[in-house]
Formats: structure tokens, C-alpha cells, sequence
């Protein structure tokens, strides 16, 4: 062991419930085809003035889209053998959908731009009905009245986790003494109390099962870095219990820079129409697997 998760964070579906509500959605989207009808509800009730669906497939982060939607159709990056598995079916179902999202005008103007961060400042703002995005997105002082769920169809989040790292050198005389001191800090700073201070502190989720727990109902014990406010136990009750759904990035593969920019560039140019989903993901496959 070499590395310690030192904190966690989850994406998920958040959804703006009063204009849902206004649209006659009574109820967040659970299915891919639920989120087509609430879009085009959304779309009859207010026009151009509200954006249904947020899209970002930009270079910034447009793996962390593939993501979203290839897992919850079902595909993914890799199969359960560890083999990369890009031109899936399912994957291409997934890539079809976005195309499909911005066909039909349900989402942001600019998706091969739009990076997240506008997103999730129009979800603030009230002008954006629904999106995928990290926990902490929404900003303190936005009066909208949304709530999170599991990403429509199999409901499986994006987890993102630090990493606490610490290294062994054989070679030097006191590496017993250094050893204990590690494991005296780890032991330390992993107290369920202390340990969650700095969750709270920071924003972040609980990478224990201890913290994760007492977090659930005592988080106003503890403060908000930066601020005299407190924790909120139901906000850590939400997403602590979406992390088990979570799944990673293959990040720990060689070749995962090289499909991280190649599915982006999939998702650019399928959903700007100048190749077909099945033929940009088999030349993928090809370039990575060979």
C-alpha cells in the first residue's frame, strides 16, 4: 500500500425542482427517455428563456461526459477483464444520445466549448434546468430549490478521489522510525472526529466508512472552512450514500491519456455530424486496443 484516499467527491444528476415542477415534471428524470420528455417539457413551457439540459464535451472535461452517459447505457472504457471496450454498443448509444440532446435543442448553445464551470453558475442562477455535476456545484448563495439523484438509466455517479501518498526507502537507517511516525499521522489524522472537521472544513466527502456515518448526523458540530456556517449532515447523508454507485477512471492504465483526448474528440466530431458514432469509436478501438 502506497497511497490512502484522503477525500472524495461525487457527480450526479441535479435538478432545478420548481421549473421541473412548473414544466409538469413531477418527478426527476430515472431513464434516458425521461429526460427527453422532461427536456421537451421544459422546452414548451419556457422557450428559449431556460436551458433544459447542460452538455459539456469540451476539451476541458468531455471524458468525464463519456463517462456519464457510457456507464448508464450500460458500456463503458474497459470490460470486466480489464480490456478496453470503446466501441461498444452501448457506448455507441450513449455517444448517439448526446447528438440526439443537441439535435433537438435541449441543451446549452455552445456544448464543444461550454465547460462546466458556466454550467453550473446558470444551474446557480436559474436559467439551467438540469445537469451532471460534482456535489459542491451549486453555489452558497443561490436561492434555487434543487435537489440530487442518480444519474438516469443504470444510476451510476462519476467518483473523483485524492489521494494521501507516502513512501518507503529501505535504504535509509531510521525507516523503522519513519515508519511508526507514518502510521502514528494516519492514525491521527483519521480519527472519525478530527477526520471529519477537515471534511467539513473543506467541502469534500469522507473517504471512511466511520466519518461517513457520523457525518450523516452530526456535521453541524463542526465548520465551513473560511466562514462561521456549519455543516450540513443531510448534504453529507445525500451524497455519502451515492458514493458506492460511483465509478472511476481507469487511470492507473498507460494508455488513459490517449482514450481520455480520443473520446473527446469522438464526442466532438460525431455530435457536430461529420462521422457516425459506430465508425469514430471502432477507430478508436483500433488505435488504443490495436
Amino acid at each position: 500500500m502506497w497511497a490512502l484516499p484522503i477525500l472524495a467527491s461525487c457527480r450526479s444528476l441535479f435538478c432545478n425542482m420548481d421549473l421541473l415542477n412548473e414544466a409538469g415534471v413531477t418527478e426527476a428524470p430515472k431513464t434516458w427517455d425521461d429526460v427527453l420528455t422532461a427536456c421537451q417539457k421544459l422546452k414548451d413551457k419556457f422557450g428559449d428563456t431556460i436551458v433544459p439540459w447542460g452538455l459539456d464535451i469540451s476539451q476541458d472535461e468531455g471524458q468525464a461526459a463519456f463517462a456519464y452517459y457510457s456507464w448508464n447505457f450500460g458500456g463503458g472504457f474497459m470490460d470486466g477483464s480489464g480490456s478496453w471496450t470503446l466501441n461498444s454498443a452501448e457506448n455507441v448509444q450513449a455517444v448517439e444520445y448526446m447528438k440526439k440532446l443537441i439535435d433537438s435543442g435541449y441543451c446549452n448553445s455552445a456544448p464543444f466549448t461550454d465547460t462546466r464551470y458556466p454550467l453550473q453558475d446558470a444551474f446557480s442562477a436559474g436559467t439551467l434546468a438540469m445537469m451532471i455535476g460534482p456535489m459542491n456545484m451549486v453555489k452558497a448563495d443561490s436561492t434555487v430549490n434543487y435537489q440530487s439523484f442518480n444519474i438516469p438509466g443504470k444510476g451510476i455517479g462519476l467518483g473523483v478521489c485524492d489521494q494521501l501518498m507516502a513512501f518507503k526507502n529501505d535504504a535509509a537507517p531510521d525507516q523503522d522510525a519513519r515508519t511508526a511516525a507514518i502510521k502514528a499521522f494516519f492514525d491521527f489524522f483519521y480519527d472519525c472526529e478530527r477526520y471529519s472537521d477537515y471534511m467539513v472544513y473543506e467541502g469534500f466527502l469522507p473517504a471512511t466508512l466511520d466519518s461517513s456515518d457520523y457525518l450523516a448526523s452530526n456535521a453541524e458540530k463542526h465548520k465551513v472552512g473560511g466562514s462561521d456556517a456549519t455543516g450540513n449532515s443531510e448534504y453529507f447523508k445525500t451524497f455519502c450514500a451515492q458514493l458506492p454507485d460511483c465509478q472511476f477512471y481507469p487511470l492507473s492504465e498507460s494508455k488513459w491519456i490517449d482514450v481520455k483526448n480520443g473520446v473527446i474528440n469522438v464526442e466532438q466530431n460525431v455530435c457536430s455530424g461529420s462521422i457516425s458514432a459506430q465508425d469514430a469509436l471502432d477507430n478508436l478501438q483500433s488505435e488504443i486496443a490495436g
